[in-house]
């Protein structure tokens, strides 16, 4: 078909939707779509499929921890903690069901009860987007544009903490802004190589502390990642893999902001991250990496350069975790994550060390309602101070919709 023809198929098919859908502001019963043509290019209807979790946490920890919900290191505070907060919940839909020619479209629109800047006071919520993106994909190539997890957040920790997308140190890379091509190639008929490449939106401002605040240098971060994987996952999705080792990292560059003026400097990270799962239905998963300036990818605990010697903080961190399905219905984990800032780039009272260990145990009750337990030790040091230890435990149920 001529391409003005198809042009103009689909010009009649979006009036016949907006007609359908009551845009034009005529009473009529709704007009009933007809079947697509053979040659038809676009193809399907676009669906509105509810999804996310309603997490509801319940957590312990016998030293105050920051943020508080959930945690990403020891605070000065040596007092503990209770709190019962619902602030993991995710809630949106996704949109399905339409393929122009042999091209998928799909997206979603999710939103986080986690407030952008995390209160202690676990009452007071600020939604903000989770994951808001469009996709287009093939068998060989997906295009992906919105707000979405990273390429260095491929594999994530199974702790509870922050939950789903857990957090113990040593994990890198948050969900930005950013646009994405993925390419997969075949090597064989259960194993393939896939190279993703995104242009990602840095974070907009960084509140270092001191009076000295930094953000983007006018242009994004390239992030990258190569991996090989095979073998078929529960969902059955041909880009996943049961088995996969793969390399990743980005570059760009910070503006800071000082009396004297403005400086830039670098920012990087290159890492490599390992899953693979036993005939014994034992999972083993992990990531090592090292960078400069990452605080805003979670790395360095939080910290991108020193207030007092403005020099970028480098910083390298692994975790590993092994997981054991002890039946249908029951899981269990256990990991180890460390982040380790170079000393020599820290001043006084900065945070020069981050580790945690955990174990827990879920219990999938039904394939919509779940509950989890969790016990875990943390320890953050500091230049010239006694480490800050912390033990916590954690109660999560969990309804997937």
């Amino acid at each position: 078909m001529p391409f003005a023809g198809r042009v103009l198929q689909l010009l009649s098919f979006l009036c016949v939707v907006s007609t359908a859908a009551g845009v034009s502001g005529a009473t009529a019963a709704p007009e009933v779509l007809p079947e697509n043509p053979p040659d038809e290019p676009l193809r399907g209807k676009f669906a509105l499929k509810w999804s996310g979790l309603l997490v509801m946490n319940s957590v312990y920890s016998s030293r105050r921890m920051h943020p508080g919900a959930f945690a990403f290191f020891v605070g000065p505070y040596d007092v503990n903690y209770f709190t019962i907060s619902p602030i993991n919940t995710i809630a949106g839909f996704s949109i399905e069901g339409v393929t122009f020619e042999t091209v998928k479209l799909s997206g979603a629109i999710q939103l986080s009860l986690r407030s952008p800047t995390p209160l202690l006071v676990t009452n007071v919520v600020s939604p903000q987007f989770y994951d808001v993106h469009l996709e287009a994909r093939t068998e060989r190539i997906r295009v992906y544009a919105g707000l979405f997890k990273s390429v260095l957040q491929m594999i994530s920790p199974p702790t509870i903490n922050a939950f789903p997308n857990g957090y113990i140190p040593g994990q890198l890379g948050f969900p930005r802004p950013q646009v994405r091509v993925d390419l997969r190639a075949r090597t064989s008929a259960t194993t393939h190589v896939i190279a993703e490449l995104a242009a990602v939106a840095p974070t907009q401002t960084l509140d270092v502390g001191e009076g000295l605040l930094g953000g983007d240098a006018g242009f994004p971060d390239g992030f990258a990642r190569l991996s090989f994987g095979g073998g078929e996952t529960e969902s059955k999705d041909e880009w996943q893999s049961a088995h996969a080792i793969g390399i990743s990292g980005h570059l760009g560059r910070r503006r800071f902001a000082t009396d004297a003026g403005f400086f830039e400097r670098a920012t990087w990270s290159l890492g490599a991250d390992l899953e693979f799962v036993l005939p014994t239905r034992t999972r083993f998963l992990g990531r090592a990496w090292m960078g400069s300036l990452v605080g805003d990818l979670g790395g360095a605990v939080f910290q991108t350069v020193s207030p007092r010697t403005l020099a970028p903080i480098r910083a390298r961190g692994f975790w590993v975790a092994l997981g054991q399905r002890l039946s249908k219905r029951f899981r269990t984990h256990v990991g180890f994550g460390v982040d380790d800032p170079k000393n020599a780039d820290l001043g006084p009272e900065e945070r020069s060390m981050n580790q945690a260990a955990f174990a827990n145990v879920f219990w999938d009750w039904s394939r919509i309602i779940g509950f989890g337990m969790e016990a875990s030790h943390w320890k953050t040091n500091m230049v010239g101070l006694a480490p800050a230890g912390a033990w916590r435990g954690e109660v999560v149920a969990i309804i997937h919709y």
